[in-house]
């Protein structure tokens, strides 16, 4: 058995541009991820520094099978097909109670890649929900081009230039993708998506990944400080 999506799905993920919930990993596994981050977070003395939040994969064993487990790409074989390069990785977390935001943007302005056929994989090790911060996204707004935006710089915007699109966003017509621990999320890579602060009582911990086809190219160079 494969976890393969309907036609029904991916006709849905086509016409708004995300897809949610499913269920990846089991409770155990959950646990046992969190577990691993953060004692290597008590060995750092604090939350993972920003040297470090991008492409976990290549230091943390756990990350990389996580991002290889056939519930995640079977799914997403169903969007892009077989051929699969996970581009991005990185842990998005926001601590109980904290400022910190992601502004309403398109990741496809910043990317650098070509064509948009690029989805992310947003897996919650916590719960993930409107209270927490859990990301929001404008149905259909893939569909169109990329939208102007400016960047903000704006304190505890957790987008390294605090960058914002430039169009009025409709909060009745947004979604809140609200996720239990174990559960994921699939979105386009030109949908219009934030969050905002976390105002529970427990961190929210993502861990996120960008996949693509191997026929898809960059438009400039791209480096990453992981260590």
């Amino acid at each position: 058995m494969t976890d393969h999506l309907t036609r029904a799905e991916v006709e849905r993920y086509n016409r708004d541009g995300y897809l949610f919930p499913f269920d990846v990993l089991t409770p155990a596994e959950v646990a046992a991820s969190r577990k691993r981050l953060e004692a290597f977070e008590a060995k750092l003395g604090g939350p993972l520094p920003r040297s470090l939040i991008a492409m976990p994969n290549l230091y943390a064993p756990f990350v990389d099978e996580i991002i290889r487990s056939p519930r995640i790409l079977d799914r997403v074989e169903s969007l892009l097909g077989p051929d699969i390069l996970c581009w991005e990785c990185a842990f998005l977390t926001k601590e109980p109670h904290a400022k910190s935001f992601f502004s309403w943007h398109q990741d496809a302005k910043y990317w650098g890649l070509e064509p948009y056929d690029v989805l992310t994989a947003w897996v919650a090790l916590s719960p993930s929900t409107r209270a927490s911060g859990c990301m929001r996204v404008l149905p259909g707004s893939h569909a169109g081009g990329i939208a102007a935006h400016k960047d903000t710089f704006a304190p505890n915007n957790m987008l390294s230039r605090g960058q914002e699109i430039q169009v009025e966003v409709d909060e009745a017509k947004v979604v809140d993708i609200e996720l239990p621990p174990g559960s994921m999320s699939l979105h386009h890579v030109k949908i219009a998506h934030g969050s905002d602060p976390n105002t529970a009582d427990d961190r929210r911990i993502g861990l996120r990944s960008e996949e693509h086809t191997s026929e898809l190219q960059s438009r400039e160079t791209i480096s990453y400080a992981v260590f």
